[in-house]
């Protein structure tokens, strides 16, 4: 009788080989289906409970990227004269509005 085979073997009575060759040894594999999985959301967030409102997301997020959208179409209106008065270019009166878009919708979304 080989002891080293992988497959259990009777012993009678309810008794099983394990892989080891001795009397209730397990495997690696047969301890691991064995162990109970822990609730791992429930320990991670104890004390949270799902009380999510899609509706109130989605108020807050038009409420913001609508003042995003105001405020960088705010800076178009005088946009032209101030291009006028320091001469710039097309490419660098995008340049200015990419570096007032940038920094205002970072702090926006910073708080």
């Amino acid at each position: 009788m080989n002891l080293h085979h992988r497959s259990r073997r009777s012993l009678g009575q309810g008794a099983t080989l394990g892989a080891e060759g001795a009397p209730g040894w397990k495997t690696t594999s047969e301890r691991f289906l064995e162990t109970p999985v822990p609730n791992l959301k429930a320990a991670a967030f104890p004390a949270v409970e799902r009380t999510s409102n899609p509706g109130r997301a989605l108020a807050i997020l038009a409420t913001v990227q609508s003042t995003l959208i105001f405020t960088i179409a705010l800076i178009m209106i005088p946009l032209p004269k101030i291009a006028e008065e320091f001469a710039l270019s097309a490419g660098e009166v995008l340049l200015l509005q990419v570096a007032y878009g940038l920094p205002f919708s970072g702090l926006l979304l910073f708080g």
